[in-house]
């Protein structure tokens, strides 16, 4: 890796999660995660109840590999004195705990702690292209998966305009999501030698969910009350299966 990419990651590496001090400081909200930004903090957090910890391991190894592309995340145990929100909703402007998103609604998630991650600020992606065209976002994830076949093998997609970011004036994923389940068609990769030395590269310095969870995880067990740890321990489960889902399809 470059020394600038090197830079980079160490910078990521001294990231700390700040705690928002105002709703305007909400800079979007997605499924179950919200980031912020703040003109003191030349970074961004985001906060959610850990959804998505697999799809950020991945994207944390991708980056790895691919430091051009895509931007990696840090993950955090939330820092204390959250206020009583967490974001607010974009319909009724109402404003939110952060385990009472619309996603989390119904959901026992109540006593399961925030979780955080950091990420490097880039500027938004600028298009002019008619994002509401779902070939427009069929086509260039094609693109994605043919430029780096181990994305099409693990069904990355979720690479809409708001998941781009433009760090030193090149366009870099920022939040894909993978393991992609529905009507759309996926067929298994050719693993061929190119995908196969990608995939051993790939594998051989992936850190497993444990271990990049581990901030988290440590932070609910440091509780020492079950009805925070129940709820984090059935997060993991279900974060590996995700993950394991993810991986079935590099290796043949």
């Amino acid at each position: 890796m470059s020394g600038t990419f090197e830079m980079a990651w160490m910078l990521l590496k001294a990231m700390k999660p700040f705690v928002p001090k105002d709703i305007e400081e909400q800079i979007g909200a997605g499924t179950y995660r919200t980031a912020y930004r703040s003109p003191d903090v030349p970074h961004v957090t985001k906060f959610g109840s850990g959804e998505g910890l697999a799809n950020a391991l991945i994207l944390h190894r991708l980056a790895r590999m691919y430091p051009e592309d895509f931007e990696a995340e840090e993950l955090h145990a939330a820092p204390k004195g959250l206020p009583d929100f967490i974001m607010q909703d974009s319909e009724t402007k109402d404003r939110l705990k952060w385990n009472d998103t619309p996603s989390m609604r119904g959901q026992n998630v109540q006593n399961r702690n925030a979780v955080a991650f950091t990420q490097r600020r880039g500027d938004p992606l600028e298009t002019n292209i008619d994002w509401n065209n779902y070939d427009t976002h069929l086509n260039l994830r094609n693109r994605l998966h043919s430029e780096f076949p181990i994305t099409q093998a693990m069904r990355m997609w979720d690479v809409k305009p708001q998941n781009w970011g433009v760090f030193d004036n090149k366009e870099k994923l920022i939040d894909p999501q993978f393991n992609l389940r529905g009507p759309v068609n996926h067929l298994k990769p050719y693993y061929t030698k190119d995908f196969m030395d990608a995939s051993k590269e790939f594998q051989s310095d992936l850190p497993t969910l444990d271990e990049f969870a581990k901030p988290v995880v440590d932070a609910a067990y440091n509780t020492g009350d079950q009805r925070v740890i129940a709820p984090m321990e059935d997060l993991m489960s279900n974060e590996q299966r995700q993950l394991n889902e993810s991986f079935k399809w590099l290796n043949p």
